[in-house]
Order: C-alpha cells, then structure tokens, then sequence
C-alpha cells in the first residue's frame, strides 16, 4: 500500500487547495478543510491510501498542478 502526502507550500491558496482536493478525491468540503488545515499547520497531509499506481496517478496530477507531494510505500 502507499501514501500519498500534499506538502504546504506558498504557492497555492487555503481555498484551492480545498477545491482541488474535492475535485480530485470528492471530499466533502468538511473534511478539504480539514486536510488543508493539516497542510498548513503541520507541513503535510496523507490524502491517499491504497495501490501504488493510483496513487502515482493522482501524484502525477498534483505535480501537474505544481504541488509538492510525497509518495511513501509500505
């Protein structure tokens, strides 16, 4: 299994990181702000949960956003 994280950066506002998220994994919008609060205040976030080569798919897409991301396998 793997974990994809989202890194804080000063690039992307509170609003579309929220945006984004709902878009890309369809959270509510509960918990965008939560997971964008942990961004913020934390550094990082784990948004994704499950098989390698989704995971490499949804990180593919966020670097083509320009977000820093993080791919940890277990």
């Amino acid at each position: 299994m793997t974990k994809l994280f989202i890194h804080n950066d000063n690039h992307h506002s509170f609003d579309e990181v929220q945006m984004h998220l709902s878009d890309m994994f369809h959270m509510p919008i509960t918990q965008t702000c939560s997971v964008a609060n942990i961004i913020h205040t934390v550094g990082k976030c784990c948004v994704f949960y499950g098989d390698f080569d989704m995971a490499n798919l949804y990180q593919n897409e966020l670097k083509g956003m320009n977000y820093k991301t993080e791919l940890v396998s277990e």
